[in-house]
């Protein structure tokens, strides 16, 4: 997520209509009961390809009202393919994070939960066919992984970072064919993302995976974790990560040419912030860090 303090008011209300407009888009296209699913990676990804497909117009942001803000209206995006996508993506790695929480703890409220929503889920599957083919996949590897207790950190978080890397891609559209360099920039820039992701979320999870004795690479390894402190390889590699994710994003703007395309200016800025504040304010909680409390 963002660093709240570090956005421009105007930026933050560009995020914000973002995170509404991906909302809205799920209850559109694939169902009123997957918004309660919605997750803040969404918007940043809808913003991410915004700035990379929709370079020379300005998203269109109306005034709307929905369930959570019944009486005041909120700004949000109503048209893009993007947001259309990142809707998409929400609704699939929802259900399988759905799916993945059943098969990990037999929670049999998360397979209801998952069921519920299986509709959407196939509505989903026939907008991006191509995509939740390789999610199947990339899912199904993590499970084989993890469930052979896999102590590597690299090779665990393989997957989720594979998955991202071809999410951040849009295999199901045709707006990057013909621009090579853009591909290959925003597919680090997703590997990188989804590799920091998993490996923030088992730091997170470490307290809660030990007393439930469930699986956790770090506690596989007395090189990731020991004492109950975090090791500096896994430091090293989260800082990896950051630097690989970044690099990755600034050839993004070289190869979409900011200084052509100032209508989007606020949209790399929010990410820009994202890259360089909000995931490093993150890095810095879950390894013991100084930290800045307030974000998005």
């Amino acid at each position: 997520m963002p660093l709240k303090p570090e956005l421009k008011i105007r930026e933050y209300e560009v995020y914000r209509a973002y995170y509404c407009g991906v909302c809205k888009s799920i209850g559109k296209y694939f169902g009123q009961l997957p918004r309660f699913g919605l997750i803040n990676e969404a918007a940043s990804l809808a913003i991410v390809l915004t700035c990379c497909t929709e370079k020379d117009v300005r998203p269109t942001i109306k005034m709307q009202k929905c369930i959570a803000h019944p009486v005041r209206k909120r700004q949000c995006v109503t048209s893009g393919e993007a947001i259309k996508y990142a809707a998409c993506v929400n609704v699939l790695l929802e259900y399988h994070k759905l799916m993945d929480s059943y098969y990990d703890n037999h929670n049999i409220i998360s397979k209801t939960a998952a069921v519920s929503i299986k509709r959407a889920y196939r509505k989903a599957r026939r907008f991006a066919p191509i995509l939740c083919d390789l999610i199947e996949i990339y899912m199904n590897d993590q499970q084989i992984l993890e469930k052979n207790n896999c102590d590597s950190i690299d090779k665990v978080a393989e997957p989720t970072a594979k998955m991202l890397a071809e999410i951040f891609t849009w295999k199901d559209s045709e707006y990057f064919d013909c621009n090579p360099v853009l591909v290959e920039a925003l597919n680090s820039f997703g590997y990188n993302m989804g590799k920091w992701i998993y490996i923030v979320d088992a730091i997170t999870d470490i307290e809660e995976d030990m007393k439930k004795k469930q699986y956790n690479v770090l506690l596989n390894n007395s090189d990731y974790y020991k004492e109950k402190e975090i090791s500096e390889n896994v430091i090293f590699t989260i800082n990896m990560c950051l630097a690989n994710a970044s690099s990755s994003w600034e050839r993004v703007k070289q190869a979409v040419n900011l200084n052509e395309n100032t209508k989007i200016r606020d949209l790399f800025a929010i990410i820009d912030n994202l890259v360089y504040l909000g995931m490093r304010n993150v890095s810095e909680k879950v390894t013991g860090g100084k930290i800045c409390e307030r974000s998005v």
